[in-house]
This record gives C-alpha cells, sequence and structure tokens, in this order.
C-alpha cells in the first residue's frame, strides 16, 4: 500500500487550512438548497477544525461524535432555547 501520507506529506499550516475554510463559507451556504444534510455536515466539520486544530473523518461525524461535541459547545442552544 505504499508509505503514509504523514511520511510523504508537509502539515498543512493551520492559518492556510482556517484561511480555506473562511474562503469556501460562501460559496457553501448559497449551496444548501436541496443539499442541507451534507451543508450542515461540512460546516461542523469545519466548525470541529477550526475551533479545535483537528481535522477528524468524517466517519466521526456520521456515528454522531461531532453531534456530541457540538451539542457540548456554548453557542449549542438546549432543548428548551429550541422550542422558543
Amino acid at each position: 500500500m505504499g508509505p503514509k501520507a504523514t511520511e510523504v506529506i508537509e502539515p498543512v499550516p493551520m492559518t492556510d487550512i482556517r484561511k480555506a475554510i473562511k474562503e469556501s463559507l460562501p460559496g457553501l451556504i448559497t449551496s444548501i438548497k436541496g443539499d442541507e444534510r451534507n451543508v450542515i455536515l461540512t460546516l461542523a466539520r469545519m466548525w470541529v477544525t477550526a475551533s479545535t486544530g483537528e481535522i477528524r473523518s468524517k466517519d466521526l461525524q456520521l456515528n454522531g461524535q461531532y453531534l456530541n461535541y457540538l451539542m457540548s459547545m456554548p453557542f449549542y442552544l438546549t432543548k428548551q432555547e429550541r422550542l422558543i
């Protein structure tokens, strides 16, 4: 299978990653209609990467770990607040 990617590719600086996230947001937001699920999941991954510096796989996102992380963040509304 060859060497691991980390053995042959230099790490991308977090400043470059955050810049790419920021620059891709407008296009992502405008493309939400009809693709809401994927856009929301992408936004969640972007938020986690921008706030923690960690790049996580889609598998973690889909099995609920991202949701658990997002629910623990202070910006996430409680169930009662969402109902208001």
